[in-house]
């Protein structure tokens, strides 16, 4: 019985997707460009942030840095005090390291939050079961999701030529759970991000240098 249901899972999920998001099979013969939030010449950049969770709210300085094995994201207040310190393997993608996280952060539902939006903005979801590619119908959109072994269905809709992302999701069996918006790309990052989940919610606005 377990076989049949997983079967019958492979066979709907692509299906799913067609019907759900109007998508259109890659044509055969069409190179795609890869996806990217940031891009592989970036090295870091300084954000204004602000971290909301059921009614409570963190604002601070929001620190990314990229290294030829990992992805730095530390967050802390302008005077100085810490409220997270974690690194997403790239070279690794199963690498996930929390240096720091303040007590009052300490909760399931917000570790699982940071993790997922941390994976997506780095694309380091671990090892995948599946990858499939689409034309979006319509948008002029390229459309990669991944079926992840260990952390979901993660959905990226970014730009033909250039790769940057446009829309990123996180979803279970008909449901999205978490959707980051990165917006106004220079030519390595963008300058504002916003991922959101139900109640927790995390925006990003570039300081320019």
């Amino acid at each position: 019985m377990k076989n049949f249901n997983y079967i019958l899972r492979q066979l709907i999920f692509p299906a799913f997707l067609l019907l759900a998001f109007g998508l259109r099979a890659q044509p055969e013969g069409i190179k795609l460009s890869q996806p990217w939030v940031f891009s592989k010449s970036f090295d870091k950049a300084l954000y204004k942030g602000r971290l909301t969770a059921y009614g409570n709210e963190l604002s601070g300085l929001f620190f990314i840095k990229r290294t030829d094995e990992s992805f730095h994201f530390i967050f802390m207040s302008e005077v100085g005090l810490k409220y997270f310190d974690i690194e997403v393997g790239t070279a690794d993608p199963d690498d996930y390291r929390i240096h720091y996280l303040m007590d009052a952060l300490d909760r399931k539902p917000l570790q699982a939050f940071l993790q997922t939006t941390f994976r997506m903005l780095s694309l380091s979801w671990g090892e995948h079961e599946e990858k499939l590619n689409f034309i979006c119908e319509g948008s002029g959109e390229r459309v990669v999701v991944v079926k992840s072994k260990t952390n979901g269905k993660f959905r990226y809709d970014y730009h033909p030529n250039f790769g940057q992302v446009s829309l990123l999701w996180h979803y279970g069996f008909l449901k999205k759970k978490l959707t980051i918006e990165p917006e106004d790309y220079d030519f390595r990052a963008p300058s504002s991000i916003l991922a959101s989940q139900k109640k927790i919610q995390l925006r990003l606005k570039r300081i320019k240098k």
